[in-house]
């Protein structure tokens, strides 16, 4: 399993709900940042 990191609240809620959306799979990328 890899964790996900939320950018805000709205992706966060958009994760969490029951409902398809594209906006969801929009998130499914790796993390870019130099910080790991």
């Amino acid at each position: 399993r890899m964790p996900v990191i939320f950018g805000d609240d709205d992706s966060k809620n958009a994760w969490l709900s029951s409902l398809p959306s594209t906006k969801v799979v929009g998130m499914l990328q790796p993390y870019e940042g130099t910080d790991l």
